[in-house]
């Protein structure tokens, strides 16, 4: 092999490598190595040209490139303008919510961007018929026969290709498909708007006449709703996990009520919010929601904050955009984020800062949601640890179920993820205790849990094992008298939350009379055919 034998290489790979490379330097590595590798298969084409000596192959070649440097590009620009994916939902909701005029404003503005743009565009287009056409060697060709060691990089760069294509997950951001698929999420966000306002109409009215005051309704108050994500209760220590990985809340588990067996309704984000914010039961993901517990509390003159750290188009639409004000912290969606959940901090101080006097604060956190070892920062890499009283039983435990490495990897990352959440519960936990609001109440709870090596090898969300629903709910009030302590008997129903912290915040609804918190002491869990939720799929 000889210097112009790697020169051609160069220039057959130099064009994937500007493709994916921009996207990366602009923010996003993970799409911009899997655009780079599927935009490969240009290089067939390039290969053709000069083994045909075809034309054809040449145009194919750059229009094939073209069209993925405009598609990287284009998402590169929302990464430069705005450090946010284009499919974040705040750009989905501009588009969605975007006039004629109002789009012609915009590009009008954008003309200086995009005539640089233009000019990137055109120059590398050049560059690339020049290096194509007049440097590379058609007499060197990139196979020989007599060297084994020439058909490598053939072989390396064609699995790379074949590879990228074949998996649906990289296949989606090509062009046609990830395009055809924006356009498919403007219209159902588009549907989504007129529905969802719809149903927040029906929770508006259905809210006047019939959310009423109990006479310890306080008109001085503070809520904070934590809801975290993908957290179950079997790897709390404060309900019975053998490591220390809820050192904080642990520590003040005698001013709080924990309930180690409550159950979420679903085992995914969509269904379990709208259960606990709204009137959706559980295992029912297509009824429809006729209250929430955010109308309720806006008829009662409380401001409504959503604090989020999670990119989710439908749940802003539904509920963010309804409450008075929405901020998201996070650009980027589910397994792809790596926005840490103390960023919201800031936003969470400003909201008890605000001089309303009723206030209820939805903190939407990212959680425990995979990928574990991106929820947490270094210093919580705790796990596994040195102390055998800690890491025996839950190796056993791993062993038992014959844990494979992977899963065992995994266990240590969610635990640090599970640590990373409690010292973000006592931050804002902090926080709310030093509000100078008459009335101060918390609830923190996970929309779901994850089965994480409890009783499969697996890791992540599922509807089939009990850790998958099981999880956490802490509340604290500083003038209701609750039970105080960790709770791993009493089972409660997590859907019940919007009727328990309607209570909490001195409300009634006129429906439902009969209604029982959590902490009484006559509390039932409600019957459900489909419960165990977990064998009745």
């Amino acid at each position: 092999m000889n210097k112009k034998y790697f020169i051609n290489y160069l220039i057959l790979l130099l064009p994937s490598i500007i493709i994916g490379g921009l996207l990366a330097y602009s923010g996003d590595v993970t799409d911009g190595l899997k655009i780079g590798f599927l935009s490969l298969l240009g290089n067939a084409f390039i290969a053709l040209f000069h083994k045909k000596r075809s034309k054809i192959y040449l145009v194919l070649a750059i229009l094939w490139y073209a069209l993925f440097l405009l598609h990287s590009m284009t998402l590169s620009a929302t990464w430069l303008l705005y450090n946010s994916k284009i499919n974040a939902y705040f750009i989905v909701q501009s588009i969605a919510n975007t006039s004629l005029n109002e789009a012609t404003e915009y590009f009008t503005h954008s003309l200086p961007y995009l005539g640089v743009a233009s000019a990137i565009f055109v120059g590398l287009g050049m560059l690339s018929y020049f290096l194509f056409t007049k440097i590379y060697n058609r007499d060197c060709p990139l196979v020989q026969k007599n060297q084994k060691s020439t058909w490598i990089l053939p072989i390396i760069i064609g699995l790379l290709c074949v590879t990228a294509w074949a998996i649906k997950p990289i296949r989606a951001v090509s062009p046609p498909i990830f395009w055809r698929n924006y356009v498919k999420s403007i219209q159902q966000f588009k549907a989504q708007l007129v529905e969802h306002k719809n149903w927040q109409h029906n929770w508006t009215q259905y809210a006047q006449p019939n959310i009423s005051k109990l006479p310890n309704f306080q008109e001085k108050q503070t809520i904070i709703l934590i809801i975290s994500e993908s957290l179950t209760s079997y790897n709390l220590h404060s309900c019975g996990y053998p490591r220390h990985t809820n050192p904080n809340m642990f520590a003040v588990q005698n001013e709080l009520t924990i309930f180690c067996n409550a159950y979420s309704g679903y085992p995914s984000t969509l269904g379990a919010v709208k259960s606990i914010l709204t009137d959706v039961p559980a295992a029912q993901p297509e009824y429809v929601p006729t209250k929430s517990i955010l109308a309720d509390a806006k008829s009662a003159g409380f401001k409504t904050f959503w604090l989020s750290n999670q990119d989710d188009s439908y749940i802003a639409s539904l509920f963010g955009a309804f409450t008075d004000q929405a901020i998201y912290n996070n650009k980027r969606s589910g397994r792809s984020s790596f926005a840490k959940d103390e960023e919201l901090f800031p936003l969470v101080k400003n909201a008890l800062a605000d001089n309303a006097p009723k206030k209820l604060i939805v903190v939407h956190l990212i959680g425990s949601h995979p990928n574990y070892s991106a929820r947490y920062t270094d210093k919580f890499k705790l796990f596994p640890t040195q102390d055998n009283a800690q890491e025996q039983p839950v190796q056993a435990q791993l062993a038992q179920i014959n844990a494979s490495s992977w899963t065992k990897n995994l266990r240590d990352e969610y635990d640090n993820s599970v640590a990373y959440q409690d010292w973000v519960f006592n931050n804002i936990f902090t926080m709310l205790k030093q509000d100078k609001a008459e009335s101060r109440g918390l609830i923190f709870l996970s929309d779901h849990g994850n089965e994480v090596g409890h009783v499969k090898d697996f890791a992540g969300h599922s509807p089939t094992t009990q850790a998958g629903y099981r999880i956490p709910v802490v509340l604290w009030h500083n003038q209701l008298a609750l039970p105080k302590g960790a709770n791993q008997d009493k089972a409660i129903d997590a859907t019940q939350l919007d009727d328990n912290l309607r209570f909490m915040i001195g409300l009634q609804d006129k429906t439902n009379t009969a209604f029982v918190p959590w902490w009484a002491d006559n509390y039932q869990f409600p019957s459900n055919a489909k419960f165990p939720y977990w064998e009745n799929l």
